[in-house]
C-alpha cells in the first residue's frame, strides 16, 4: 500500500513541478534573453536547472537520494520559485492589469488578487516542501 501511495505522490508532485518548468521554459523561449534583465535570465536558467534536478530526484533517485540532497534541491527550488512568482519582472502572482478606472475599485481588485495569489503561493510552497518529508516517510522500512 505504501508503494502505491509513493507512486501516486511522485506522479502528482512531478506533474505540478513539470507544469511550472514548462511554463518557465516557454516564457524564456517566447521572450528571449535580449528583452529582459540579465539577472532574470540567469535566475530563470538556475530555476530550470534546479527544477530538472528536482525532477530527477523525484523520479529516478527517490529512494537512493540522500536526505541532504533532497532538502538542498527542494530549498533551492522553493527559493527560485518565490523569486519567479513575486520578484521577477513577469511576477506570476503580481497583478499586471486593472479592470476599472475607479481608484478604490482598483485597490480592492489588487488586494483581492494578492490575497488569492498569496494563498495559492503558500499552498504550492508547502506542497513543494513536502518532498523531503514524504521521501523520508516512504523510504523508511515498515514492519
Amino acid at each position: 500500500m505504501m508503494r502505491v501511495a509513493s507512486v501516486v505522490y511522485r506522479v502528482i508532485y512531478l506533474s505540478v513541478l513539470l507544469l511550472f518548468l514548462v511554463a518557465l521554459v516557454e516564457e524564456i523561449a517566447g521572450w528571449g534573453s535580449s528583452r529582459q534583465p540579465v539577472l532574470d535570465v540567469a535566475l530563470e536558467a538556475a530555476a530550470v536547472t534546479v527544477g530538472f534536478a528536482q525532477c530527477v530526484l523525484v523520479t529516478v533517485r527517490f529512494s537512493a537520494a540522500r536526505r541532504g540532497a533532497a532538502w538542498i534541491t527542494t530549498s533551492a527550488w522553493v527559493a527560485l520559485f518565490t523569486w519567479y512568482c513575486w520578484f521577477s519582472w513577469r511576477g506570476l502572482f503580481l497583478p499586471h492589469e486593472v479592470h476599472t478606472f475607479d481608484p478604490r475599485a482598483a485597490r480592492s481588485e489588487a488586494a483581492q488578487h494578492i490575497a488569492g495569489a498569496l494563498g495559492l503561493f503558500v499552498a504550492l510552497g508547502l506542497f513543494f516542501l513536502s518532498f523531503p518529508l514524504m521521501k523520508k516517510t516512504f523510504s523508511e522500512p515498515r514492519d
